[in-house]
């Protein structure tokens, strides 16, 4: 388990989270098309990002995150936001060894 439940908010208060998890499944330096192709991907992406912000924000609506406990974030958080979730923990145990299942 984290530390406490602040551990989670303040790794829900970060937006690189979400970014640097998503770039963590593109090869670097691959030429994937044109300039412009890249450019509607980008913009693609950003628009599915914003719009997961924006629904999470819906789903967070009304709980005041610094009292909240950690059940009552995680049942907020949609499946892929739970992997997401665990899936940095447990890297973030490889790199400082303070990861405890709590599943």
């Amino acid at each position: 388990m984290l530390e406490s439940d602040n551990d989670m908010v303040r790794f829900l208060n970060t937006d690189e989270a979400v970014e640097d998890h998503q770039d963590d499944d593109k090869p670097d330096g691959l030429n994937l098309g044109s300039d412009a192709e890249v450019d509607d991907d980008e913009g693609e992406e950003d628009e599915e990002n914003e719009r997961r912000r924006e629904d999470l924000q819906k789903r967070m609506a009304g709980l005041d995150i610094e009292d909240a406990n950690f059940e009552e974030i995680w049942e907020r958080l949609d499946s892929r936001e739970r992997e997401e979730f665990v899936k940095l923990a447990q890297e973030l145990e490889e790199r400082e060894g303070r990861w405890n299942s709590w599943m």
